[in-house]
């Protein structure tokens, strides 16, 4: 069992990412949008296992952010 690091709030960290996307879908004549998110994750739950494929734990994630470097900005609106 691999748990979340103490300082790592995973509803507060969402609630930043979906904020910012929240704020660019305010222009209702939207078809889609973009966005790239970079997300960080911890070591595996059992090192040993590093080449065993299965399936991904999400305790394992640090945090997560919008990328903006690809796209120019961190979400684009497609219209």
């Amino acid at each position: 069992f691999v748990s979340y690091d103490e300082g790592f709030d995973p509803e507060a960290q969402s609630e930043v990412v979906l904020s910012r996307i929240i704020a660019d879908l305010q222009n209702r004549q939207f078809k889609a949008l973009e966005c790239i998110i970079k997300v960080h994750v911890g070591p595996l739950q059992d090192p040993a296992r590093k080449h065993v494929i299965s399936t991904f734990d999400w305790r394992r994630i640090l945090g997560w952010e919008l990328e903006e470097h690809p796209l120019g900005r961190a979400i684009r609106v497609l219209r």
